[in-house]
């Protein structure tokens, strides 16, 4: 690579690192920012040595609340769409195109959905948790402290301690051992 262009690199990561940590709460001193980021509503706080893929989302509604504990991994397109509360615990790695979520819309009879009001339930990452790529989170869930969440899996509910959990929707096969 060219210098101008690892130069080009440079400035374009420290623009956006510097975009980014001005949207967060108490930015963290330790933190990889791999490229364009955004928040977008909720307030976001996040511990220290985390790293962010390229194309990470944190949005949703102001009255959102995103907590992402210390030495969280999130890839690359990852979105967390927030308007109560999202908790991720420490040193949990959460794949490329994954989407985590703590509300949707009502879908009564009669009126259209877009004009129904927004269900919103916590939801609940432990820590040293692995999210495979392209899993859906979905509002009210808790994935307790050591699970793992296979690839493409949706998750609605619980899913116990050190669990490996697959599929649509995401069931525990086995456990950790």
């Amino acid at each position: 690579m060219a210098i101008f262009d690892r130069l080009v690199m440079h400035w374009y990561h420290h623009f956006w690192k510097k975009h980014l940590l001005k949207r967060l709460i108490n930015p963290p001193k330790r933190i990889t920012v791999c490229g364009l980021n955004e928040v977008d509503g909720p307030s976001v706080s996040i511990g220290e040595d985390c790293r962010l893929g390229v194309g990470v989302f944190f949005r949703g509604k102001r009255t959102g609340k995103i907590k992402i504990g210390s030495s969280v991994l999130f890839g690359d397109n990852d979105c967390v769409n927030c308007a109560g509360e999202i908790v991720i615990g420490d040193r949990t790695m959460i794949a490329a195109n994954t989407f985590i979520t703590d509300l949707d819309h009502g879908c009564q009879k009669g009126s259209p959905m877009s004009t129904q009001p927004l269900s919103i339930s916590k939801v609940t990452i432990g820590s040293d948790v692995w999210i495979g790529n392209g899993v859906t989170i979905l509002k009210g869930s808790v994935i307790h402290d050591g699970a793992v969440i296979g690839a493409g899996a949706v998750v609605k509910g619980e899913i116990p301690e050190n669990a490996i959990a697959v599929g649509v929707p995401a069931k525990v096969i086995k456990y950790r051992q």
